[in-house]
């Protein structure tokens, strides 16, 4: 029987007694599978003529599960590729029960699965898989209770992974993407959350400053708010290798990468194969530089175009695409946190917030942004007590004091008012950090020259904390005393830089994608919110009279959507933590809910209403993100021209005696 061939008609015919007719191999072909490589010439020995093989293409039927009273015979282990197993639900619907990976196993007769019915097994990925009968297995395991072990631990992985993808019709659907999207191959996926993403294409731009070419496009598959990028996959089984007719593309298993070389003829078979639209082919340009290495002399004629792919950043300690995502929404998670870890998906025990899981926060990031806003609030304080202290009660204050101890200058003026010695230097200290602040936007114009000087991200927490401490002291510079003059216009200019920065950021990190002008489909909007309904049914399936209460909290955090404006908006943000903590207590005392559902209650609650929140005010946070820059960056403009106006002044024209 050929090996491309489904293996139906022929496991149909077979007589009782007889094994499957698929050819016998080599004993020694099992130590393609981990669980068999320790396996002694002895013990290889003891299955040898007793193994036989069978194959199939991708998408192809390789057996059917016959019901029968009689016990299995075979133990049928991937050796190669993956196989996902259909049966029938509760319903009598035929659909996936489970996927299989290399190194696991099924039997050959049909088996019950949390009360499905397996009754076929398919290929997602051009699969060969070796058929043990069990009773040479039990043999052999006999003699050696470690590979007993390791069988066993299959088993639960198995089963674990059927019994978390089938609990409900949210985790089934979650399998059935898996499979119908083919990421159950991916070694390592980019995912985008799209209720963090804000479409500034940051990613974009950063993954074409570090190589030249844009490697990344989100868009690949959806489910939720997740969204899974073309992006090279790293697959187990790469279609794009043995595409290649002059094997330009190659597995480096020292890297773990899959590459493109040199030679590459731009044939665009490797992108043909590329189920994921993870190859791209650009049009050669023999006098630009990032087409160079392809334009070698031996070759007899240059390619048009040229085959290009992500390599994960490799040679780099980060990958462009997600150090520079200003809100962390991109990030990219291995095979065994996709395949093994629902929970990324909201699913199993521990799934509480999601976004827990997927992203990991860098903790020099984490430590800088906690400096930033430990200083700022502790410096604030300190001036602002200084000031009153000094203006009232001289002996309070930590200044006058260490200025009767000799420490600071007897003739260092320290009053409040314009001019004094404290003021001009809080002023200088101040204009130092704004202009720190505005080596951000310099950073964005000139990336090429500042890369090396650490991402995006960690600019715009450097320039939000330089503009606001600036801020905050040349506001003490003033003295609090304001005239007509120029100097006093390019104060509340400053003023005004400082808090249209703060809505900028607040319109940047908390509203989600769809404010630079795309937003969330409304199926995918609409999924999440069922998913979200889900998992709190599922916490209120007793009550109603809870589900009346998250109801009535989650409209009064949302307001009338009839009457939405800005300050309704910022209202919805500065009561969310408030109500729903105050409705977590509650629930909490009538103890209808065990505490230890509390948690999870209270992550879902905060989805549910961010992503109500969201869709509600969708529209006026575009608006508004589209305008504020218009307020920011002229009046940054006016407030940076006048302040270099004013140290001019004070330098060359005014009389200092």
């Amino acid at each position: 029987m050929s090996e491309n061939k489904p293996a139906v008609t022929k496991q149909r015919k077979r007589k009782k007694g007889q094994p499957p007719s698929f050819p016998v191999v080599s004993a020694k072909e099992l130590r393609k599978i981990s669980l068999f490589e320790e396996l002694t010439p002895v013990e290889t020995s003891l299955l040898e003529g007793h193994v036989r093989r069978a194959s199939a293409q991708a998408g192809e039927l390789i057996i059917e599960l016959i019901p029968t009273e009689q016990p299995f015979s075979y133990f049928i282990f991937i050796a190669m590729g993956q196989v996902y197993i259909q049966g029938l639900d509760q319903e009598a619907r035929l659909r996936p029960l489970n996927f299989l990976r290399k190194g696991d196993f099924f039997v050959d007769k049909s088996f019950v699965w949390n009360n499905q019915v397996a009754t076929q097994a398919s290929a997602i990925t051009k699969s060969e898989l070796l058929l043990v009968p069990k009773d040479k297995l039990r043999a052999l395991v006999e003699k050696n209770p470690s590979l007993q072990e390791k069988i066993k631990a299959v088993t639960e992985r198995v089963d674990y992974r059927n019994r978390i993808y089938n609990e409900d019709p949210h985790a089934q659907s979650v399998l059935e993407f898996l499979i119908d999207t083919g990421l159950t191959q991916a070694s390592r996926v980019k995912i985008t959350q799209l209720d963090l993403c804000i479409a500034c294409d940051t990613c974009y731009d950063a993954c074409e400053e570090r190589h030249g070419f844009q490697r990344l496009t989100r868009g690949y598959a959806k489910f939720g708010v997740l969204d899974f990028a073309k992006s090279c996959l790293t697959c187990f089984y790469p279609t794009c290798i043995p595409a290649c007719p002059v094997d330009s593309v190659v597995y480096d298993p020292v890297k773990e990468e899959v590459e493109i070389l040199d030679n590459c003829i731009g044939c665009t078979s490797c992108a043909s194969a590329c189920q994921y639209g993870a190859i791209t082919m650009h049009k050669v340009d023999e006098e630009d530089s990032r087409f160079a290495r392809f334009l070698s002399g031996d070759k007899k004629r240059p390619p048009k175009v040229i085959a290009d792919k992500c390599n994960h950043c490799e040679g780099y300690t980060d990958m462009a695409c997600i150090s520079n995502c200003p809100t962390d929404a991109i990030i990219e998670v291995d095979s065994q946190a996709l395949l093994e870890d629902p929970r990324i998906f909201g699913l199993g025990d521990g799934a509480h917030n999601p976004r827990k899981i997927l992203t990991q926060e860098n903790q020099i990031d984490l430590a800088l942004r906690n400096f930033y806003r430990t200083a700022s609030l502790l410096i604030s304080i300190f001036l602002l007590w200084e000031a009153l202290s000094l203006i009232y009660a001289p002996a309070l204050s930590a200044l006058y004091n260490l200025q009767q101890m000799g420490l600071i200058s007897a003739n260092f003026d320290l009053q409040i008012k314009r001019g004094s010695d404290l003021c001009v230097l809080l002023g200088n200290i101040g204009f130092a950090l704004l202009m720190i602040g505005m080596l951000y936007p310099i950073r964005k114009a000139l990336p090429q020259l500042f890369t090396w000087l650490g991402k995006k991200p960690l600019w715009l927490d450097l320039h939000s904390f330089c503009g606001f401490m600036g801020c905050v002291l040349i506001s003490f510079h003033t003295g609090f005393e304001f005239g007509l003059e120029f100097s006093t216009l390019g104060y509340f200019s400053l003023v005004i830089v400082m808090l249209s920065g703060f809505l900028g950021r607040f319109l940047y990190q908390m509203i989600p994608r769809g404010v630079a002008g795309t937003e969330l489909q409304m199926r995918d909007i609409e999924n999440e919110d069922m998913m979200l309904t889900e998992r709190m049914e599922a916490l209120f399936s007793h009550s109603t009279s809870l589900r009346e209460q998250v109801d009535q909290a989650v409209q009064k955090i949302i307001g009338d959507e009839k009457q939405i404006n800005f300050t309704t908006m910022i209202r919805s943000f500065l009561v969310t933590r408030y109500i729903i903590k105050k409705l977590i207590r509650t629930i909490g005392r009538s103890k209808e809910i065990p505490a230890s559902d509390l948690s999870q209650l209270q992550d879902v609650l905060k989805e549910k209403v961010k992503l109500k929140r969201n869709v509600a005010y969708l529209s006026l946070s575009g608006k508004l993100f589209e305008k504020w820059q218009w307020v920011h960056r002229p009046f940054a403009y006016v407030m940076g021209t006048i302040a270099i106006f004013h140290i001019i002044y004070n330098l060359y024209l005014f009389n200092w005696s």
